[in-house]
């Protein structure tokens, strides 16, 4: 990324009902306008913990939210429509 600012878009203590996918469209202007010209995002597909891991011990490469695995449709950030929105 050539001139440009990387924002870190989450933290690893972020809870499942903090819904990490809508916070950052929420404010996703804001970061524009403080000079931010890309968000770092963590793996959206869902992890062995299900709606509680982080996204990197890996369970299923192709659920980003949409399959009920792992005691849940949403991974630990969100739904599909939620992460592509």
């Amino acid at each position: 990324m050539e001139n440009g600012v990387l924002l870190q878009g989450f933290h690893w203590y972020i809870k499942p009902e903090e819904k990490l996918w809508k916070q950052l469209k929420e404010k996703a202007k804001s970061y524009k306008e403080m000079g931010f010209s890309a968000i770092w995002l963590p793996p959206a597909y869902k992890g062995v913990g299900g709606i509680h891991d982080n996204g990197y011990g890996v369970y299923d490469l192709y659920d980003l939210g949409e399959f009920n695995q792992k005691g849940s449709i949403e991974t630990k950030y969100g739904t599909k429509d939620d992460y592509l929105d």
